[in-house]
């Protein structure tokens, strides 16, 4: 890779061009903001942060990148538009209403971290500085994951630190330049993926992912059909003690802590779906080339764990097995994702992620203080309110100190059953740590939340013709939630249900979740990937209305001609393609369609109907919608 120099315009990289096409499924939504709160105590010199932001992205292109499709193809462009400190000072309207400070953060936090990014305009990134009290402040700092990653946004704040102190005291900063830009990068990966350098390892993609099950989680929701991507976080602690133990048996096993704690997740995975050959989701930081260390940009790509297990294995064993597994990913990590999904070759379906919808993540977590002078600076990461995957399980690392947190679809899980996940987790953890040699089925007593289910009488909110199925009650009639290895199910993990009369048990083949209170829930498996039902009468010829729609599809596919109910996935489109579909209805036919509608109804005669009229979006109330317009038409 060579730095020529700035450029007006670059390819997009196959990250940008991932999450470019992740954001127009969603249209109008925040999903792929991230966002940081940076606790400011002393006098802050207002100038020198505006100075050290404007400096930093002078450094940095990517912090003035827009993005605009050319030809059917993703560009990034480069401008000369830097990010604005926008300072509101909150001081007046906390005094007027008499409100407490942190009802009124928050609420900004949750606007900022919920408001949209239009890709077309650059900057994406918004600084936002709230004054809240005397030497009080709050800076508020929302990325488009477009732009950066977690990486990202960790040299930003070093870069803060170091450019601040800078301006306000004089001194020069000693940063070093960037040797170059995320633009010379994005180019670098443009002509490798045209020499097909990535075959190979496509190659080894397509072999290890070849007949992969889709991982079904139980879930407390039915699947929507469009996804809302609404999340939650639960965030809990990982005791010194377990992580220890994990380390010590890691180490004996040429393996890391990292790849001990999957192997306790995939453990937990097993133990609630009952699966033996789990697909989980991987991160890696793309940034195995030490020019682009210190760059802001979309570097992160997605990896594809394939764990297999049964009960019968040791915990050792399943280890071994985890820690070949990421080895081999590692060896193919430069592949990108996209690439990884073309070979794979499964239809993309609206509702769900390719490939996997469980994601485990490790990251290292950067000093939670900023060294800026007379200033306390703590960093505070925002909990997110979306999700793009069911679940997303990253342990932080400080130092030698390990929390958790899961990001869950709220439309799929209710939190008593994540916070289920998260204990089990964690007691399979412990268990691993000190009898790795145990087969995996004996691992981790279920302890106090686990018990027989003994509910007694029916109550109105349980799984309904229960009763039936085990004949007439007698006195020690009871209901049991067990486990795929016949063990009682803890409270809030699914099971399957039997019923128990005396010295009979008999099998529902119903999948359900006990409360704390003891009454049962269903809990729902994924729905069946659609089959050879959903292409009947696919030669069928188009109509006047639909021929236009075929007409584009058969331009993009190179193909003669297309039947109304052709799949548009199956006739080999995929995401990329999808994205220049939906750009030339818009252009030629002037159709009001987003990226989610056409994956929601991709074929020619859904997408006609579709385009005859949809309902209006929801209107949305805040309780702090007064407080709110005052401080906007104030800093306006």
């Amino acid at each position: 890779m060579t730095g020529p120099g700035p450029v007006a315009a670059s390819p997009a990289s196959s990250a940008q061009r991932r999450i470019h096409f992740l954001d127009q499924l969603v249209p109008d939504g925040a999903v792929q903001n991230i966002t940081r709160a940076l606790d400011l105590r002393g006098d802050l010199d207002v100038t020198a942060l505006h100075l050290a932001v404007r400096r930093i992205a002078g450094r940095h292109e990517s912090l003035r990148t827009c993005f605009a499709t050319v030809d059917g193809s993703l560009r990034q462009l480069i401008t000369e538009r830097v990010p604005r400190l926008r300072v509101i000072d909150i001081r007046d309207v906390l005094a007027r209403h008499g409100a407490p400070t942190t009802g009124l953060v928050r609420a900004l936090t949750d606007q900022e971290t919920t408001r949209a990014f239009d890709l077309a305009r650059a900057p994406l990134l918004r600084l936002t500085l709230l004054h809240t009290a005397p030497h009080r402040y709050v800076l508020l700092m929302s990325f488009h994951h477009v732009i950066a990653d977690a990486w990202s946004v960790d040299i930003f704040l070093t870069e803060l630190a170091a450019l601040y102190r800078a301006e306000h005291t004089g001194e020069p900063a000693c940063l070093p330049e960037p040797r170059l830009q995320y633009a010379d990068y994005a180019t670098w990966q443009h002509r490798m993926l045209r020499t097909g350098r990535w075959e190979r390892g496509a190659n080894y993609w397509r072999e290890q992912l070849r007949g992969a099950p889709e991982l079904a989680v139980p879930t407390d929701h039915p699947r929507p059909a469009r996804p809302a991507y609404q999340g939650d976080s639960y965030r809990f602690a990982i005791d010194a003690d377990v992580t220890a133990r994990l380390g010590e048996l890691a180490r004996a096993e040429g393996a890391t802590v990292f790849m001990a704690l999957l192997a306790g997740f995939a453990i937990l995975m097993h133990r609630c779906t009952g699966q033996r050959d789990i697909v989980l989701g991987g991160t890696t930081s793309g940034r195995d080339r030490p020019e682009v260390e210190q760059l802001i940009g979309a570097f992160v790509n997605m990896l594809a764990l394939r764990i297999r297990l049964d009960g019968e294995q040791s915990a050792r064993e399943v280890l071994s097995h985890t820690s070949d597994t990421c080895q081999d990913a590692y060896d193919h990590q430069d592949v990108p994702f996209e690439q990884v999904v073309a070979a794979h070759g499964e239809v993309r379906r609206p509702d769900r992620h390719p490939i996997f919808q469980v994601v485990f993540q490790m990251i290292t977590e950067a000093a939670a203080e900023l060294s800026l002078p007379g200033l306390i600076a703590t960093v505070q990461e925002v909990d997110r309110e979306n999700s793009t995957y069911d679940l997303v399980c990253t342990v932080a690392r400080t130092g030698e100190r390990f929390t958790g947190r899961i990001d869950y679809d709220t439309d799929l899980f209710a939190r008593p059953s994540v916070e289920a996940l998260a204990e089990c987790w964690l007691a399979i953890l412990a268990d691993l740590g000190r009898n790795p040699d145990r087969p995996i089925r004996e691992l981790a007593p279920y302890g106090d939340r686990a018990a027989v289910t003994a509910v007694g009488q029916a109550a109105p909110d349980r799984v309904p013709d229960v009763a039936a199925l085990a004949g007439p009650a007698v006195g020690d009639a009871h209901d049991e939630v067990l486990d795929p290895h016949g063990r009682p199910a803890p409270v809030g993990m699914p099971g399957e249900l039997w019923t128990v009369v005396g010295d009979r048990r008999t099998r529902t083949g119903r999948l359900v979740r006990q409360r704390p209170d003891g009454s049962l829930v269903p809990a729902y498996l994924p729905e069946r990937p659609a089959g050879a039902a959903d292409t009947l009468d696919a030669t069928a010829g188009v109509d006047a209305t639909e021929a236009p729609i075929a007409a584009i599809w058969c331009e993009v596919l190179g193909l003669a001609e297309v039947g109304r109910h052709d799949n548009f996935f199956v006739l080999g489109g995929h995401s990329l393609l999808a994205t220049v579909v939906v750009t030339l209805l818009q252009e030629r036919l002037g159709a009001s369609l987003s990226l989610a509608d056409f994956f929601l109804h991709p074929t020619v005669a859904g997408l006609a109907a579709e385009l005859t009229g949809r309902p209006a979006a929801d209107e949305v109330d805040d309780d702090l919608a007064e407080m709110l317009t005052e401080l906007e038409r104030e800093s306006r």
